[in-house]
């Protein structure tokens, strides 16, 4: 931001000269920046022995298997659009605004839409846990008229099971 203010006033040479000289001096900083050395408390592993621990935690932790899950099925997703995409002929321009575009909509998605769906569920799974009836649209008369007939089923057992099934005869 403070570039924008600098190019108009001093020069875009100048601007870019001050970025290197910046640039620079965080390199030597970065490389005169010494860590305390601070022993290991614990042997180091093998690479096998390392990745049977990763599985292990894995297997046993539901909460990073749900995000292992999703990466995958976005991973998928990316795969196989990207193979369509780049098979009807895309330019590289075309595909680039392509993944940007998916890795926006997934922000989005995660900031937005992700949230309201989660209180949706929540709100249909109260009503499912308590009891509470759906309400009776129009649209939906054929599906509950036919579902008449089970329901008497249900609750009436099978004397009336049997009086339907000569009725229709």
């Amino acid at each position: 931001m403070l570039g924008g203010f600098l190019v108009p006033l001093a020069g875009a040479n100048f601007v870019f000269a001050l970025n290197a000289a910046c640039f620079l001096l965080v390199v030597q900083a970065t490389h005169q920046w010494k860590p305390p050395a601070v022993p290991a408390k614990l042997p180091t592993e093998s690479f096998f022995e390392s990745f049977r621990t990763a599985i292990h935690y894995i297997r046993y932790a539901p909460g990073f298997q749900v995000v292992l899950a999703r990466n995958f099925r976005f991973a998928l997703f990316i795969f196989s659009d990207s193979g369509i995409d780049a098979g009807c002929g895309l330019s590289s321009s075309n595909l680039g605004l392509f993944f940007t575009s998916m890795g926006a909509g997934s922000v989005v998605g995660g900031v937005f839409i992700i949230p309201r769906l989660r209180a949706s569920l929540r709100q249909l799974k109260a009503a499912v846990e308590y009891g509470q009836v759906m309400p009776n649209i129009p649209q939906m008369g054929r599906f509950f008229s036919s579902m008449s007939g089970a329901l008497q089923i249900a609750t009436e057992g099978r004397a009336y099971h049997r009086r339907l099934l000569y009725a229709s005869k």
